[in-house]
């Protein structure tokens, strides 16, 4: 009798719930990630879009092309490929091997595309360029010019009074970018400790490293291209690589002896060690190791 009673109510309570929460509405909304989209002038969901691309959306109507690069962290699911298949959406290319994706769009859509959990970060696809040669990719071009340490006035920072000590394959030392604004040669010392007994350089491998490092435009008037970062240095050349661009450590240590020993004579306060071994041994006992830090 108990349970007769009871059963109207249950049935009432269950239409009400029915009533109030429509099934399939929340499983709607899930499948679509996109249908959350923001507005343009909105934040970026977990902050997937890039300050310069965040920025330009703000400033813009939403309507103007831009060419974005889509990166993944698993496969596009079937609604993001379906996004990237409406009109006015272009796919320019898809790299597997980095799971992405370059598509141009308007820009209004990049923020519908952030709501997609498999999309990780939205760039745009910027200008890449080359930046110079080593003067101005090392900051050597912004330093040039110094105020100077006593008084008034400045400096010209150029290598000037230096000497930089090449332990390499030899140096060309009559290559006129390697002279001074005289035509003298700038390589004011030769040795080698190969066993060849000769200092130029067959191998052309320590004569590349003395023109980035000393190098100036007098043989091409182009300095903004060829200038090296101290044109106006003196040059040590201790040949330590022979005609294969091989040597030894034995031969390391004995330039970088002679540089402890006689290296003031030449002015020396850089020595350019453009080589390498394997790294076998911790550098606490590597005698090359040991040697570079002393």
């Amino acid at each position: 009798m108990k349970m007769r009673k009871k059963a109207p109510a249950i049935l009432t309570t269950i239409a009400l719930l029915c009533m109030v929460l429509p099934v399939g509405t929340t499983a709607s909304a899930d499948a679509n990630p996109a249908s959350k989209a923001s507005t343009k002038n909105s934040a970026p969901r977990d902050g997937k879009l890039s300050a310069d691309l965040s920025a330009r959306l703000k400033e813009s109507s939403g309507e103007e092309l831009a060419t974005v690069i889509l990166q993944l962290n698993a496969p596009a699911s079937s609604q993001l490929s379906a996004l990237l298949q409406r009109t006015g959406v272009r796919v320019k290319g898809h790299f597997s091997s980095f799971n992405v994706t370059v598509a141009e769009l308007p820009l209004r859509m990049v923020n519908e595309l952030a709501f997609f959990d498999e999309v990780e970060s939205i760039t745009p696809d910027r200008q890449v360029k080359s930046e110079g040669h080593v003067t101005t990719t090392t900051g050597a071009d912004l330093v040039r010019t110094l105020p100077a340490l006593k008084g008034n006035g400045t400096v010209n920072v150029d290598g000037s009074g230096i000497g930089i000590a090449v332990l390499d394959s030899g140096i060309y030392a009559d290559h006129l970018a390697l002279t001074d604004a005289t035509g003298d040669k700038r390589t004011t010392f030769t040795k080698d400790f190969t066993g060849e007994n000769r200092t130029d350089d067959p191998y052309g491998h320590g004569t590349h490293v003395a023109s980035s490092a000393a190098g100036n435009d007098r043989s091409t008037g182009q300095t903004a291209i060829y200038t090296g970062i101290a044109p106006n240095a003196t040059l040590v050349s201790l040949r330590v690589l022979d005609a294969q661009g091989k040597g030894n450590v034995s031969s390391v240590l004995s330039a970088l002896d002679w540089v402890m020993k006689s290296g003031s004579r030449y002015k020396i306060r850089v020595v350019n060690l453009s080589l390498g071994t394997p790294a076998i041994d911790s550098y606490t006992i590597d005698p090359l190791c040991k040697a570079v830090r002393r």
